[in-house]
């Protein structure tokens, strides 16, 4: 009888393996801005004052894309002092995002950038 258990159970996991789908038919792709990075990189101005004093600075932001293409959630995750961390958020704030995608189905996604200034 015991023979017979462990038997059952060796079919009912090769089962399981067997019919799993493939990984290759379900593919995910990353949030992205309209017109790639290029298009953020000219949207993302040089603060004025900054460049006058000849000032460089680094802020990292993170936020969600939703399945819309919005941006939510800013946080600064390094500051790059006030000039800077506001040009970078209003830049992500005024940038159209294409959403995340698993499959064919737009997704929430966190995602994090880096902004360098530099002179």
């Amino acid at each position: 009888m015991k023979k017979l258990s462990m038997t059952l159970l060796s079919l009912v996991v090769l089962t399981t393996v067997l019919s799993a789908k493939p990984m290759s038919s379900i593919y995910y792709t990353s949030p992205k801005p309209v017109g790639g990075m290029e298009a953020l990189q000219q949207m993302t101005k040089f603060p004025a004052l900054a460049q006058e004093a000849r000032l460089d600075g680094e802020v990292v932001l993170s936020f969600r894309v939703t399945p819309e293409g919005k941006v939510t959630n800013v946080k600064i995750v390094k500051s790059g002092g006030a000039m800077f961390d506001e040009v970078a958020t209003q830049t992500i704030l005024n940038t159209k995002w294409e959403p995340a995608r698993v499959g064919e189905k737009a997704v929430p996604a966190d995602y994090i950038l880096p902004f360098e200034f530099r002179n």
